[in-house]
């Protein structure tokens, strides 16, 4: 690794407090009632399988292990909060652009292919539908770790 991206990537991925771990603080705003926390990307423990992958679409299944370390990760939400579907039903469907990064942390790598192993990182939104509110996980960039350069 010679980039000083590359090294700045690295470190992202595999600092230890860079990992999901312990519950987030949720406020609520004074006028909009919005939940919000102020969350950087959090790396997921394991590797995840893609289920399905387009342009702008990557649906990836989740282990029970990481689905506790979400439900743990999102714990501080109140009950009227609808958990994710990570959390439920094991899964991330992640819509819109997120960054492919190869084995030696490059970003442009080519994107994920069904079946395939690789490392995410997430960040946790709420989401407001009608009158309810739901936990909502988005992938921000995949580590394709298993793919030669």
């Amino acid at each position: 690794m010679t980039s000083q991206y590359q090294r700045a990537r690295y470190a992202l991925w595999n600092h230890k407090s860079q990992f999901i771990n312990t519950p987030i603080e949720w406020r609520t705003t004074p006028r909009s009632k919005q939940f919000v926390a102020i969350v950087q990307p959090r790396v997921l423990h394991g590797k995840v399988t893609v289920q399905a992958s387009t342009k702008g679409n990557l649906t990836v299944g989740l282990t029970e292990d990481q689905q506790d370390a979400i439900a743990h990760w999102t714990s501080e939400l109140p009950d009227y909060v609808m958990p994710s579907t990570a959390e439920t039903h094991g899964v991330i469907e992640h819509g819109g652009t997120y960054t492919t990064l190869d084995t030696m942390y490059r970003a442009g790598a080519e994107p994920p292919v069904i079946g395939e192993q690789l490392n995410v990182r997430v960040v946790v939104d709420v989401s407001k539908i009608g009158p309810l509110y739901k936990a909502h996980l988005s992938i921000v960039d995949v580590h394709r770790c298993d793919v030669p350069t």
